[in-house]
Parts: structure tokens; sequence; C-alpha cells
């Protein structure tokens, strides 16, 4: 457990330092720095207060906002003149708390493909643009009632439905929700009703119904 005095992990704080099992980031934190966390390699729990760089990284670059930034993301070049992307989380985390910030970050644990449990914190907001993408491990998902908007695409991946074996649970079925589909915010939104008390229907319309739209909470 890092002491709550601390306000800042710069990079490459924690460098290989192989015997971390359980981490835990105090919310006084404010930065966490790029590699802070590298070599770290035998992780299997992480708590932090946010996901990527500081808790103002909900619109930052790909890397930057991810939460394999703290691990010192690496970058390939391909043929095409683009690059390829290895967030670099280690393969041993299964778990993951996020205790205070109210928006996820767009592709917050793009990739993260072995973490089984990510717990949100309670008064979380928004999630992000692909902030789940081919978390296949992660089977049982728990949004908080908080949550108000999911940005396009958030649970995108790599395999179809029905292939999909998730169950996507929402403590709130009472309030309406409404959708707009990807490409422009003039689009008209369209009024799909409560989320479901049964977490495979809401599994079917986020990642097939309605993967590329982008949902908000009717107040």
């Amino acid at each position: 457990i890092i002491p709550k005095s601390v306000k800042k992990i710069y990079s490459y704080a924690f460098e290989n330092c192989s015997s971390i099992r359980n981490l835990v980031i105090p919310d006084t934190v404010t930065l966490i720095d790029k590699g802070a966390l590298k070599g770290c390699s035998e992780i299997r729990e992480l708590s932090i207060p946010f996901v990527g760089r500081d808790a103002n990284s909900y619109d930052a670059d790909y890397a930057t906002c991810c939460l394999g930034y703290i691990f010192e993301p690496s970058y390939k070049s391909i043929s095409s003149g683009d690059f390829t992307y290895n967030c670099n989380v280690p393969s041993s985390i299964n778990k993951v708390v996020i205790s205070g910030s109210k928006k996820l970050p767009k592709y917050a644990f793009s990739r993260c493909m072995n973490i089984r449990e990510i717990v949100l914190p309670e008064d979380l907001e928004v999630i992000g643009r692909f902030a789940f993408n081919e978390c296949n491990s992660w089977k049982y998902r728990t949004i908080p009632s908080s949550v108000s908007i999911i940005e396009d695409c958030a649970f995108a991946s790599t395999q179809s439905y029905p292939e999909v074996k998730m169950l996507i649970y929402f403590d709130d079925t009472e309030s309406s929700w409404k959708v707009q589909k990807n490409g422009s915010n003039s689009l008209p939104w369209t009024n799909v009703g409560p989320m479901n008390k049964d977490p495979t229907v809401n599994a079917k319309k986020i990642c097939h119904t309605y993967d590329i739209y982008r949902w908000k909470k009717i107040e």
C-alpha cells in the first residue's frame, strides 16, 4: 500500500519490482507517469484512483488514457505507415479496482484480455469509447447506477454475438436510455427503454444491436 501522503508517482518508480503481487494506489495520487510500473510482471490485483496518466486523461491520446500507460506501452510500425499498439499490461493481473474516477477514458482497458474482474467506482458517470475493447476474460460486468453515458463501442469485442460470453448487469434497471448512432451529433436519438434485469439481454443490446451507438440515460 502506498502512503496517502504520496501525490505523484513518476516514470519507472517501481521498475522491475517483480515481487509486487497486490498494489493499492490511494486516491490522493493525482499523477501516475509513463512506465511507473514497468516490469512489475507478477501483479495479481491492482487498485488505482483512475486509468491513464491522471484523472483528466478522458480525452487524451490512445496511449496516455489506457491502463497500459503506467506499464509503458509500446508501438510497432507496419508497412502501411500506421502502427500496432501493445498495452503491455502484465498477463498476471486478474483484478483491477478503480477507486475514484467519474469518467473512464476511451480505450481504458483496451486489449486487456486476461483481466477477469474490473470493479468500477460507485460514482462513475461516463464510460468512454472502446473502454473495454477485447476484454474477453471479464465475463460478469456490473455497471453502477451513477453511469449516465456509455460511448459507442465501449464493449467492443473481436468475438461476434452470440459468441461473446459476457453478462452485463446494471444496478439501475428503472431509468430509460436513448441511443445515437456514431457519426454525427446531429443524428437523431432513439428511446430504447430501461436496461434489463437479465444480463444476457443487456449484452446483446450493447454488444450487438446497438454496438456502434452512444448511450445516454434519460433523466
